[in-house]
């Protein structure tokens, strides 16, 4: 990361982007780089959990050419610009994919140089101590609702666009060929307890049902972990891996479908052996991959509420522990 230089008497921000010749590979890439970088920057408000793109297109930056810079007003206070960096084929170049398996060692590694005005990046700090505001603590007996209605499912959004949302009656799991996640809202404080069971239900349409072939879309129900302190990290134990879906039962009319034509009610009862769970806190999240195809994720009877229920070991001397 690198300043810009003076700032504009107007105070805006610039961000700017340079390649920097890739490094490594076989045999070496040096004098041809495979690709260019594009950079993307959005506003994200965290209490509202929504993003707009002050700089509409993507900044393009090639090896040996300048940097790609782009300028845009201060976000007000609060909000946080976030930056994607991707490569990318270079224009007019030939693109030739790799073979199956091909080692990482053969692959160039690209790398390239940040320029920022008005703009500060964020340092790690560390994690908050304690289970947090609003952690739920696990019962004694171990069984452990979890409210999963669609105002606690919230989608994380995606830089580039797309990704999951809520529709106001079910959870779309975004385009074909993303992997997305949407958070169960509310923290568990379960350190020191072990997950041994989950249950809930749902229905499902698929969107894009056009599109035969494999892989089909698929979720996850997943608990991570998250442990105290700096460096704490998280750990992620996956309760639940639904199956890839083929094209039915569809949402497209033009395939004989309808937005309301969810399947039948499908009930999961999954045993694991989670823990002892070392994190001050834990959260749940569903990870959908798209595939070919998309899905919506509606609850058994109505809306989206999937009746999660956890169950941990009970506390000795629980009246279900005896």
């Amino acid at each position: 990361l690198e300043p810009l230089g003076a700032p504009p008497a107007d105070g805006d921000c610039e961000i700017a982007i340079s390649a920097l010749p890739p490094s490594g590979g076989a045999p070496p890439h040096s004098l041809a780089p495979p690709c260019d970088l594009l950079l993307g920057v959005a506003e994200f408000d965290p209490a509202t959990r929504t993003r707009h793109t002050p700089v509409a297109e993507l900044l393009r930056a090639t090896v040996g050419g300048g940097a790609a810079s782009a300028r845009f007003p201060r976000p007000r206070p609060g909000l946080a610009c976030l930056v994607s960096v991707c490569a990318a084929p270079a224009e007019h170049a030939d693109f030739t994919p790799l073979p199956w398996g091909a080692s990482p060692a053969s692959v160039p590694s690209a790398s390239y140089r940040l320029h920022l005005r008005h703009l500060t990046p964020h340092h790690a700090t560390a994690a908050p101590s304690g289970p947090g505001p609003g952690a739920i603590a696990v019962p004694a007996d171990g069984v452990m609702p979890v409210a999963s209605g669609l105002p606690r499912l919230k989608p994380r959004p995606r830089l580039s666009g797309g990704g999951a949302s809520g529709t106001g009656v079910d959870v779309r799991s975004g385009n074909p060929g993303e992997v997305n996640i949407v958070d169960v809202a509310g923290y568990i404080a379960g350190q020191g307890r072990t997950l041994v069971g989950v249950s809930f239900a749902y229905r499902y349409v698929v969107g894009f049902s056009g599109n035969a072939g494999a892989p089909g879309p698929k979720f996850a129900l997943q608990l991570v972990d998250q442990a105290a302190g700096e460096g704490g990290g998280e750990s992620v134990h996956t309760l639940f891996q639904s199956p890839e879906a083929g094209c039915t039962p569809s949402w497209d009319r033009a395939t004989g479908g309808s937005p309301t034509n969810y399947s039948a009610p499908v009930a999961v009862q999954e045993w694991c052996n989670a823990g002892p769970l070392r994190g001050e806190r834990q959260s749940l999240r569903l990870v959908f991959t798209n595939g070919r195809r998309n899905i919506h994720l509606a609850g058994a009877v109505s809306g989206c509420d999937l009746g999660i229920t956890l169950v941990f070991e009970p506390h000795a001397g629980s009246a279900s522990g005896g």
